[in-house]
Parts: structure tokens; sequence; C-alpha cells
């Protein structure tokens, strides 16, 4: 909705009724199909009288619980997994369920239904669009009807949209979410949109029985909520802490919501009207909204073609288009008007300039005297005197005359040129013009000048220097505007590009004056449409509606349909059973065990050490038996925050040893190691970030408020500025909080970092707990003495799933790959995050890569299932869930942490839930047994055939011995000679088809990446690209989409990054098999030489996961983020193909990019695995020709007869008992 309206008083229901049956009408009218069919329930609900309590939130907050309890008896199926994709209404009267199909018949079951049956339309979200359920109920009234909605949080998309789309026929809401999922985003954002429907909202967290007061007290925890949910901006009419498990907890809030639910029903009727006129004022908003999207990509190219103007510009179109037609009839006659205003400038000048003052006249005078006829100077050589004089006074005058010329006329005429060139924006260059002017006034001019037979008198003299002035201003005014002449054809030139340029811009001007009356002309219907439709509601029509009205309700009326078994499909549905992870239970008694294989292995070795052909294989047992003999094993354990991870380490190890709280914490790796000599029991060493590791992850998170640094210290400083921010995007978040714990801890810690620490228990807890000092740690060891770690195991609490540390995601995975076993801990109500869901597909992708199936996985919280059938149905569930990550045959375990505690601590827990027991002993067992077997089993295997071929050998050196003298030299020679073929073998071993099978191997590997990775690409880019991110009344909108840009590009980089980790696990066991491939090769070889000789095959090196970059280092943002600019508004890119065209062009820009990476990676891993493969076969070969030369030495031994055939015989025998 774009904005709120104020409240309407509407005073009878019949005035409501013919009010929303005009609203009907008009968007029935102007085919808003969705909004109409809205209108029309609320027109049911008003004709009805039907009050409403809707019950939304997550899947398994226990809404269903919650109602049963409400209406005081179970009629709806209650279940931690979803069972409803679509509205389920219930309703106090007669009993009988009502199917509502789209097709608009209705399917009615009399009871006694079966309750089955009903879930299974439940669960139809294509052919069934609601459900309605009658129940006889003491409480509730019987025209009050209480709304189930799906769990919003749901893995079904559509469940959240079938939610929000129902709410509108609610008058109150309430908000479940249970105690261990508060804050969560998909809360925050849901919650705050239920805020803008001007309905009373109520948020209710139940399961508050699993509060332990010990680990954080109730106060703190309710503080904290109706924090988190105020910074968000969700400001509810209240908030309930309840339980349907413990109703006589001292917290539990039931009896309030009851409280509640009574005293709205009384006065109900007092607000039934306006509560649909609200909605229905919701709707009209929606329906404008709706108009705004109908011809939006036109108006866009209106607004598309306004972008580039201002708000100020926008309003002043019209004085600018006005502006610029002045402009260009000013340009067509600026040339003529420049002209003669510099004519008159140029007559002002002249007529002003004074060129013949006292001192110019008298020489005039002297000259016009030189100039009579009877002028004579001198009596001797009078001629050439007067000639002289003449010259003289001539000179005398024409220079003073200069001289003021130049003073009075010449320097002003230039000035004149030069001001008029630069005030009409002429090209300097032309004002070489004026430098150059130079106007001939010679004495021959003068002299013609003077009139013949003219005398000497005042007059004369005064008419000739009148004369000798306008002659030299008429040559001014001649050259001047010769020049001027020139200029003003270059002015009117100029005015003309000028005046093209105008036209142009009137021309845009035009268009945009044009795009902004459609606009204008556009919002003012709809503004019209929308006072029209207030008016409507709040007044009514003008003219009668009765008829139309009665039609509505008739059509209103369902019509009743058969059932029809198709829509029945989803009851059936085939079920996927969870392995069971039984083992036997006697274990086959021929089965050796590890202290009887060390045992046997000492046994045989101290017999045959002495033989000079069994050191290698010798060798080979020792180290087999250290390994038996000193077992130790890491178990990581895997989760996300809210799952109990912590809580079921803690009933592992039997003791509260880790914190506990139902808040997200800052993550740190924690590990449980047994104790040694050098750290007894409770030794704790933490290991504190040194500078460079959190300039990493300071880094990491400032980048979402876009900020940059390049000191420590300059990053510090930053912090206080993000933390000053009002509106924090979702994504920034659990950044916001991390910044916020090392703002708050930095100066307590600055001087520790890099530091390793020895802390006591107590103060470990605050170290994990404490997010202002956990933010600064690297890891945490405890050495602690316990039944778990007293079998060799350390117990890895990683940091969870969802973890904001990015470095994390790379350590997760080695603890995935190095681990010996790996636990992962989940909810028993609660859906798989995001973060949960990318760990398990990773998961996924390796566990057929392992020799062994490591991984467990663990349903804790187990305890809360409320029938063993309920428990059976929820192991299914998260077996299919695991199922469609890639994790077949799961083995899977029910448990709880709680109550194996209680356990251990010595309490009997027999009636405390639907099981016997916690269920940890069953998982104990069986991970023993892993521990014990399973893990030691290769190892055994291998020292078993490393006993049989003792026995094989010394068998064979007995035989040699026995032989005659002759035979031993006829076979010396023999063997010498097969010695030396099969060290030929082993320097000319073909290894050529196995470097060209991993590189094979390697490009299909990667090549099923990319195909994996945009067969995901689809769900990357909706998740990304959410509804409540953006959302038009998003004030940055455009920085909204830049946003969702990145954090696809980052999705898509992450999921890059995890396949290329997942394809190292699978070459790197692809390498290890052709290393086997080239041993059997050479073991045939040297089979077909000398048929007793076996070589023994060794285990690769630890291989190290290769340094992998990013590939986001290298996407060009500018190019991928064009798209976003045919956005339009939030409900044409959701409702219409927007999303999708946005989609498939990103889809189509990322293939080239993501095929180079993935290019650039094949020949950066060929070369280093290759590598790899070259020395490990090296390795092979040295350690073959080592080993046969030790047995061919041995035999010739024995046939020198250096060995006791006696001693051979008596070893022969006591071999024979180890195998």
């Amino acid at each position: 909705m774009t904005q709120k309206l104020e409240s309407v008083q509407i005073k009878t229901q019949e005035d409501l009724l013919t009010n929303l049956t005009g609203l009907y009408l008009e968007l029935e009218k102007a085919g808003n199909n969705e909004l109409s069919k809205k209108m029309k329930q609320l027109v049911k609900k008003a004709s009805d009288r039907e009050y409403s309590i809707g019950f939304c939130g997550h899947f398994s907050a226990g809404k269903s619980s919650m109602i049963n309890e409400i209406a005081g008896h179970e009629i709806l199926p209650a279940s931690p997994i979803p069972t409803s994709a679509n509205l389920v209404k219930v309703r106090s009267g007669e009993e009988i369920a009502r199917i509502y199909l789209f097709n608009g018949e209705v399917v009615e079951f009399p009871a006694p239904y079966d309750i089955d049956e009903i879930k299974g339309y439940c669960m139809d979200g294509e052919a069934v669009e609601w459900v309605e359920i009658g129940t006889k109920s003491s409480f509730i009234p019987d025209d009050v009807t209480i709304l189930d909605t799906p769990g919003i949080d749901s893995v079904d998309d559509a469940h959240r949209i079938s939610t929000e789309s129902a709410l509108h026929l609610a008058d109150l809401i309430f908000y479940m979410m249970d105690y261990n999922h508060v804050q969560s985003e998909v809360s925050f954002h849901f919650t705050k949109k239920l805020q803008e429907m001007n309905k009373p909202l109520y948020l209710i967290i139940n399961q508050v029985d699993k509060h332990q007061e010990s680990e954080l007290p109730f106060s703190d925890f309710k503080e904290g909520v109706l924090q988190a949910f105020h910074d968000w901006g969700v400001y509810p009419n209240g908030i309930f802490y309840t339980s349907l498990r413990d109703k006589d907890l001292p917290i539990n809030q039931l009896q309030e919501v009851k409280d509640l639910l009574s005293s709205v029903w009384e006065s109900r009727h007092q607000s039934f009207v306006k509560g649909i006129a609200d909605s229905a004022k919701n709707l009209v908003m929606d329906h404008i909204d709706w108009l705004e999207d109908q011809d939006s990509e036109v108006a866009l190219k209106w607004e598309e073609k306004l972008s580039t103007l201002t708000s100020v510009e926008r309003k002043n179109i019209s004085t600018k288009i006005e502006e610029i037609e002045n402009d260009i009839h000013a340009l067509g006659m600026e040339a003529e008007e420049a002209k003669t205003e510099f004519q008159q400038n140029i007559n002002k000048l002249l007529d002003n300039a004074y060129i013949m003052p006292f001192q110019t006249r008298e020489l005039a005078k002297l000259f016009l005297e030189s100039e009579q006829p009877e002028f004579k100077v001198g009596l001797i050589f009078s001629k050439q005197k007067t000639e002289k004089e003449k010259e003289e006074r001539l000179q005398a005058f024409h220079t003073d005359l200069m001289e003021k010329v130049n003073a009075q006329i010449d320097w002003h005429i230039k000035d004149l040129l030069t001001r008029f060139c630069k005030k009409n924006g002429l090209d300097e260059r032309l004002l070489n013009d004026v430098y150059q002017l130079e106007v001939p006034i010679e004495g021959q001019d003068l002299r013609n000048l003077v009139k013949k037979g003219a005398k000497v008198t005042g007059d004369a003299i005064l008419n000739f220097t009148n004369d000798v002035a306008a002659e030299c201003k008429r040559k001014y005014r001649a050259e001047a505007m010769k020049i001027m002449e020139n200029w003003v054809e270059e002015l009117s030139s100029q005015s003309h590009e000028k005046v093209k340029k105008l036209q142009q811009e009137l021309t845009h001007y035009s268009e945009y004056k044009e795009a902004l009356q459609k606009l204008q002309k556009r919002s003012q219907e709809i503004q019209r449409v929308k006072n029209y439709l207030v008016d409507l509601l709040e007044n009514g029509p003008k003219e009668s509606l009765e008829k139309e009205k009665e039609r509505l309700l008739s059509s209103l009326l369902y019509k009743k349909g058969s059932v029809d078994t198709s829509f029945k499909k989803n009851t059936e549905k085939e079920q996927v059973e969870p392995s069971t992870s039984d083992v036997p239970a006697e274990i086959q008694s021929q089965q050796v065990n590890a202290s009887e294989m060390v045992s046997k292995i000492y046994t045989v070795t101290e017999s045959v050490q002495q033989i000079k052909g069994l050191q290698t294989v010798v060798q080979q047992l020792k180290e087999k038996a250290g390994r038996l003999s000193n077992q130790s094993f890491s178990v990581a354990l895997f989760g996300a925050f809210s799952a109990g991870k912590s809580s079921f380490a803690n009933a592992l190890m039997g003791t509260k040893l880790l914190p506990v709280s139902p808040n997200p914490t800052t993550a740190t790796i924690n590990k449980i190691k047994p104790v040694t000599e050098e750290f007894p029991h409770g030794t704790v060493r933490v290991q504190l970030k040194d500078e460079k590791q959190l300039e990493t992850d300071l880094a990491f998170s400032l980048k979402f408020f876009q900020y940059s640094f390049t000191t420590l210290a300059e990053a510090i400083e930053q912090i206080p500025v993000i933390l000053k921010l009002e509106n924090i995007d979702p994504r920034q978040k659990p950044h916001y909080s991390f910044l916020h714990a090392v703002l708050k801890g930095y100066q307590n810690i600055k001087n520790d970092l890099g530091n390793l620490k020895y802390v006591d228990l107590e103060e470990f807890k605050d170290f994990v707990a404490n997010e202002e000092k956990s933010c600064f740690v690297e890891w945490i060891e405890v050495y602690y003495e316990c039944e778990l770690t007293k079998q060799g195991i350390t117990l890895v609490d990683t940091p969870g799933a969802d973890s904001i540390n990015a470095r994390h995601t790379g350590v997760a995975f080695e603890y995935i790959k190095n681990a010996d076993a790996i636990l992962f801990v989940t909810y028993y109500n609660h859906a798989f995050s995001k973060a949960d869901r990318e760990f398990l597909i990773q998961l996924g992708r390796v566990k057929d890569a392992f020799e062994l199936d490591k991984m467990f996985f663990m349903i804790n919280a187990a305890d809360l299932a409320s029938s063993k059938e309920e428990l059976q149905i929820v192991k299914n569930y998260v077996n299919t869930q695991l199922l469609s990550y890639g994790i077949r045959n799961p083995r899977l375990y029910p448990v709880s942490s709680l109550l194996a505690l209680k356990e251990k601590e010595g309490h009997s827990v027999q009636d405390q839930s639907v099981m016997s027991n916690s269920g940890i002993i069953t998982f104990e067992d069986e991970f023993k047994h892993f521990i014990e077997h399973e893990l030691t089993e290769l190892t055994i295997t291998s020292a078993q055939l490393d006993l049989i071929r003792v026995h094989q050998v010394v068998n064979e050196y007995i035989q040699m011995a026995t032989i005659g003298n002759d035979e031993k030299e006829a076979r010396k020679n023999i063997l010498l000679k097969e010695q030396q073929e099969i060290l030929t073998i082993l320097e000319q071993i073909e290894i050529d088809s196995a470097k060209k099978a991993i590189q094979m191997e390697l490009k299909e590997l990667l090549y099923y990446v990319k195909q994996r990775l945009f067969q995901r690409f689809t769900g990357m880019y909706n998740e990304s690209f959410h509804p409540s991110v953006l959302l038009d009344d998003n004030k940055n909108i455009k920085q909204a989409l830049v946003d969702c840009l990145d954090e696809l590009l980052e999705f898509v980089a992450f999921d890059l990054l995890q396949e290329l980790r997942a394809t190292s696990v699978r070459i790197e066991g692809f390498l290890k098999n052709q290393l086997q491939f080239v041993h059997q090769k050479a073991n045939q070889k040297v089979n077909h030489i000398h048929e007793s000789l076996e070589l023994t095959f060794i285990n690769p090196d630890k291989i190290d996961i290769p340094e992998l970059k990013t590939i986001a280092d290298t996407l060009d943002k500018s190019q991928l983020a064009k798209p976003l600019s045919t956005f339009k508004n939030a409900k044409s890119f959701f409702e219409k193909d927007g999303k999708k065209k946005l989609r498939d062009e990103l889809e189509e820009l990322l293939q080239k990019p993501v095929s180079d990476y993935l290019e650039g990676y094949f020949s950066d891993l060929s070369a280093y695995y290759l590598e790899i493969f070259m020395s490990q076969t090296g390795k092979w070969e040295q350690h073959a020709t080592i080993e046969v030369n030790h047995y061919f030495e041995g035999l010739f031994d024995v046939m020198s007869d250096k060995m006791d055939v006696q001693e051979l015989r008596r070893i022969e025998d006591q071999v024979s008992h180890m195998i």
C-alpha cells in the first residue's frame, strides 16, 4: 500500500454491505480480479458477521496447538513440520469440514470425518483455496472464526504468499514464534508488514518452557525481544509468553491470551464494522497501487524522459520553454542589434572625441599661414627656407594632431571593438583585427583639406580644424565599420548555431512538458479514482445498488461438489524411510579390535625384525601399531544458532561447560581436548586475533555500509558513524552487531591482540558468550577430563553455519574434510535456514567422496514430540530434506540434550517425554562403535594384509633355504635377473595415461560445477531479489537493487568457492585411485616376473586444499548492473515478468565470466594436482625400490645360509597363529 487512510465511520452493517458492493463492482469493472475477489470475501465476511482472529508465524511455533487450546479440544493436526499450504478456518458451531475449491465448488465432510484426509486437503495448494472446520466450543462464540495460516518460514514460498493473501479477513492478528526462533529476519520483516495493515497486532512467544533461568534471566530475555522488534520499527499492541506443555509455568501467559480473546469477543460488535472498513481501505490502496502498475511501462517511458531533470527543473518546465523561445527570438535579432548598438556607441565616441584643443588649433593656424601663397621666409635663399618652414609647420601640426587622435579616438575605438568582441562571445582570435587596425592620416591629407583662396582668419581656422577632425573621425569610422561588418557576419553564424542548439533544447523541453502533462493527467485520474473509491467507502454510492448487492450475496452461496480423488494426491505422499543406522547387536567374533591388532603386530615385528627382506613391511606395521595404540580423534560439531549445538555438546560431556543462549553470539572455534601432562584439567587457552585478522573481519563487515579503511585505527574511528545510522538494512544487521561489539570491547583488548591467553573456566564462558570479547577470539582450547575426551576425542564446537565471519566458511570446510567425524545438530521444530541449507548442500557434495560415512545428524529437542507417530513423521521429514540436499541414507538420531544432561546427573526422565529416554545413549553407543571399529577398520585390515604378507615371505624363505646348493646357485642368477627387471619396471613405470585421466576427471568435474551453479541460479536470484527488500516505499530503491545484485553475486561467488572446495576433495580421491592404479599395474608386471613378490601401497601424504580466489574480484559489476535499469516498481517486478526478465539477463551475462573463471581454475588445479601426483609417484617408486631390494637381499641371505632354517620355521609358526 502506498499510504494509510484515516479511519472512517460506517454506521450500519447494511451501509457497509452496500458500500463494499460498490467497491467490488468498481474493482471488477477495472479488471482487478485478485482484489475484487478479496473484496467479495469481505462482503461475505460482512454478510455473515464473521469476526476473525488470525494466527500466523513460524511453521512449527504451535499455531495449530494454540488454536486447539482455544477451542478446548483437538480439532487441527499439530505437527512440527509444515502441514498446511493454504488457509484453514475454524468456526464454532456445526461439526463439519468444508473444502473450498478454486473451481467454486465446496466438498463437505460431516462429522465424524478422517482428520488425515482433511490434512491432505490442507496440503493441496493447487486445487484447494481454503479449508473450513466447524467444531463445538464453549469458549469460541458462534460468529467468530479462527484463521490458521501456513508457516511463513516454510521452504515453500507459496505458503508465505497464501498467508499474506488471507490476512485481510482478520480483525485481530497473533504472530507466533517459538522461544528459540525469535530473532529471525523473517519475523521482523513480516511483522513490519502486518503493522502497516492497521490491525491490532499481538506477538506470542511460545514454548517458553524451554527457558533455563540459570542460563539467562527471563527478564533479560523479554527485554531483548522487545528491543529487537523496536529496532526494526515494530511496536505490537502486546507480547505474550506462553507454553502449551507446562501450563503451570510461572512465566506462562496462556491465560492472559485467553483473557484478551474474551475481552475482544465481548466488544467485537462495536469494532466489527470498523475492522472490515479498515480492511476495505487497505484493498482500496492496493487497487491504487494496481492502477499505478497497469500502464506502468508507458508511464515509465515518461518518467525516464523526465529522469534527467531535478524536481525544481520539472516544476519550471513551462518557464524554461518560455525562456528558450525568448532566447531564440533574441538571437535572431542579435547581430543587427549588436551592429546598431556598435554604431551608436562609435558615433557617441567620435562625437565626444575632442582632438582640437588650443595648442593644436595654434599649430593648425601656423600651418594654414604657411599654406598662403604670399608666405615667405627670409631674403636670401628664401625659397629653400620657405619650403623648410612649411614642412616643419606641417610636421608639427600633424604630430600633435596624431597624438590627440591616438589618445581620443584610436585607443577608444579599439577598446570599443574589444569589448564588443568579448561581450558577444566572438572568437578572441578576431581581436587580431583590432590589434592590426591602422588608420592612415598623412600630411598630404591635411594639405588637401586646406581650401584654396581662404585667408587665415578666425573662422577659416575653425572651419579647417573642424574639417580635419571630421576627416579623422570619418576614416576611423570607416575602418571600424569594415571590421564590424565581418564581425557581424561571424556573430550571425554563431547565433545561428546557438539557435539550432536552443531549438533542440526546446524540442526536448516540449517533450518533457508533454510527458509531465501525461503523468499529471494519469496521476490526477488515479487520484480521482482514489477519491471516488474512498468516498464510495465512506458515504456509499450515489445511486441504489440493492439489486447488485442481492446478486452478489446470492453468488456467495456455495455450490456443493463431490469428492475428486485427484484432490487427495497429497494425502498419500510417499514417505522416505530414513536409514536406521542400527548396528547388529553382536559384533562378529572374528573381528579384531585395535588393541588385539596392536598386540599381534608387536609380537610379529619382534620375531621378524632381524630378517633383512622384511624391514619395509616391519616399519609399516610399527607405524600402524602406533596409530592404533595412540588413537586421537577429531569430531567437528556443526549447526545454526538456536539449534542446541552447545547444549548437545554439554550433553555429550555430561556437564554444562559451554554457555547456552537463545540469542546468536559472535562465533568462536571452541576445542574441548583431552588433558595432557602439559595441560591438566581446566586449562583454557584463548588465542586472540591479531591485527591483520581483525582488519580482515572489519573490512568484510564495513563493506556492507560502503566503508573502507587503510589502518585499524581508521576502521575503529568509522564504527561510531555507522552506529548512528537510523535505517539499518536486514543484511547489515549482523554486521552492525559485530561492529558494535568491536567498538565496545576494543579499548580493553587492543593491547592483547595476537596474544595467547590462559584463563580459568569462568572467564572462558565470558570469552564465548560475551560478544565484546568473543568478537576478538580466533580459537579457544579447553582441556577437560570427561568420558568423551577420555576416548581420545577432541570435540570442535565450530562457528554456526550462519556465522558472519567470511573466513569461517573455509575453516568449516577444513573440518568437514579432515575431521574423523561430523555431527550436525538441527532443532526438532525448526525449518532449515539458508545457512543450514548451504552447509548441508556442501556436506552432500562431499559425502560420497569420503572412504567412510562419517556424518551423524541429530534432531535435538525431540522431547517436544507429542507422540511417537509425530516423532517418526519428523524423522521422515528431516530425512527427506537431507535427501534433497544430496545426503543419502543419513545416520539420524532424535535426541534431547536437556533430558540427556538430567540422565547423566542421575535423574530419571522416563515420564518426561514420549521417548523412554533422552536418545543420547543410542547415539553414543553407535558413535562409540564407529570410533572404535569403523574408523580403525581400514588400518586394521591393512595391518592384517601386512601380516599375511609377512607369513608368505617367511614361507618363501624357508622353501629357498631347503633347496640344494646347485639349485641355489641357479636360482641366484635368476633372482638377480628378476631383481634388475623389476627395478627397470619401476624406473620406467608409465604414468602419462594416469595424468591424462586426472585432467579429464577435473575437466568433467568443473563442467558439472557450472551446470549445478546455473541450476541453482533461479533460487539464488529469488532469495537475493526478495519482496521484503524491494518495497515501493523504499526511499532508495536504486541502492536496494544494487544491494540485491551484490548479494546475488556474493551468493554465486560463495557457491563457486564451495563447489571448488568439494571438487578438490573429489579430485584428491581420484588422484589416490590413480596412484593405486599405477601401483596395481606395477604389481601385475612384478608378479609376472616374480610371482610371490607383492609390493605394498603407501597412502599419499595429506593434500592441502589449494588457495582459492573468489570470482567476485573479477566480475564487471558496472556491466552486470545495467539490466537493473529495467526495474519499474516492486509490483510490476514481482507480479509481472520483470523479475524473470532481469533474472534471464543476469544469467546470460554471468555465463562467460563463470566459464572463464572455471577455465582458469582448470589450468591452476591441473598444475597443482599433477605436481602432487608426480611427487607421490616419485615417493612410491622410491619406496618400492627399497622394498624390492630388501626383499631380494633377504632371499640372497637365505640361499647363502645366513639364516637359520629352524628359526625361520619357529617364526612361521608364530606368525601363522597371528593371522
